[in-house]
């Protein structure tokens, strides 16, 4: 469906109907070129109140914005054809100036710094090395021998000095006092022997006292006194436990045998055997009374609910379901596309025309 053309704007008109652009070597006028709706099928346009109100809403809200989008690109082109002059001519000012800086200031002064300047701290070098090493040779080196042979005379008498006033005294102070720390570690050994003899001696008294006043009663007490009396309990005792063993096994073991191999043990056979039959019993109640009617019971609900339930999945829930989604493709998805389609096409010829009016092509 084509749309209204809207009035010439400055003496130009502009056709908003969707045309492609002319292909290369054609010239305007040379007949109308097919548009997009001939080449389209009729269902692909989509409904007209879809279509007329999504055109409508472009040419609207899409042709500012995309006016001064060209706009701003041609300014931008004007901007950089003025400028490339512009940059040449300050180019070559910035290059004569580099070029006259260079001549009258960078080489002069490169000439100044190395050959002056260089120059000069160099022969000063010179000159000061020259200096130095006749100082050297001249004055500094006959005074410092001066210097070392009077240390070295200077050295000897001091030490001559100090061997006679100060080390031949501490020699022999260091010989007396050694002599008398030889008497005093004598006297030492002496008295420590002493000493060892009085404590060995004062150890033996008090051992032989212990042993005579401490040790022997106690062995004595414990040999004729105390063994006797304690070797009777222990035999009264040992007899006393083997009696209680013996009256425990008449009184208990016996009679717990004979109560286990008489009583309890044909009870607890008769018992194993009374739940071995009721469990077998069980069993088999459990399997004809429970198990068969419940499979009989899940074969008839398989019959009767899982069959019906899974032929009406497929063919009645599934069918509407595919019914559905067509219908909500035909009716909202496959429009909405169409319209957002015939959208994107009229902004499309929208510049193409904007441009073949504005830039002749």
């Amino acid at each position: 469906m084509a749309t209204p053309e809207p009035p010439a704007a400055a003496g130009v008109s502009v056709d908003l109907r969707k045309e492609p652009p002319a292909p290369a070597g054609s010239f305007p006028g040379a007949g109308p070129a097919p548009t997009a709706a001939d080449r389209l099928p009729d269902r692909s346009a989509g409904p007209a109140w879809i279509v007329i109100p999504a055109r409508v809403i472009a040419l609207v809200v899409l042709i500012p914005f995309r006016l001064l989008h060209d706009l701003v690109l041609l300014v931008g082109r004007g901007l950089a054809f003025l400028g490339r002059p512009v940059a040449a001519v300050i180019r070559a000012i910035a290059s004569g100036i580099g070029r006259l800086l260079d001549v009258v200031l960078i080489r002069p002064v490169r000439w100044l710094l190395v050959t002056v300047v260089l120059g000069a701290v160099r022969f000063l070098g010179r000159v000061t090395g020259r200096a130095a090493r006749w100082l050297y040779r001249t004055v500094l080196a006959p005074i410092g021998r001066l210097v070392a042979a009077l240390a070295r005379g200077a050295g000897a008498v001091l030490g001559v000095v100090i061997s006679v006033v100060v080390l031949i005294p501490l020699r022999f102070l260091g010989r007396g006092l050694a002599w008398l720390g030889r008497g005093l570690a004598w006297a030492g050994r002496v008295v420590g022997r002493g000493l060892a003899l009085l404590v060995a001696g004062i150890g033996a008294g008090l051992g032989w006292l212990l042993a005579t006043l401490v040790v022997l009663p106690a062995v004595l007490l414990w040999r004729y006194v105390l063994r006797p009396p304690l070797r009777g309990l222990a035999w009264l005792a040992r007899g006393i436990g083997r009696g209680l063993a013996w009256a425990g096994h008449v009184l208990f073991v016996l009679p717990g045998r004979a109560v286990w191999r008489y009583v309890l043990r044909p009870i607890g056979l008769g018992v194993a055997g009374t739940w071995r039959l009721a469990a077998r019993v069980l069993r088999w109640l459990w399997r004809t009374l429970v198990v068969i009617p419940a499979r009989w019971v899940w074969q008839v609900w398989r019959a009767l609910v899982v069959a019906p339930a899974r032929w009406v999945r497929v063919h009645v829930v599934r069918p509407i379901a595919g019914f559905v989604r067509e219908t909500w493709r035909v009716t909202v998805r496959d429009p909405l596309r169409s319209a957002r389609r015939t959208m994107r096409e009229t902004s499309r010829d929208v510049r193409l025309t904007l441009r073949r009016t504005f830039r002749g092509r």
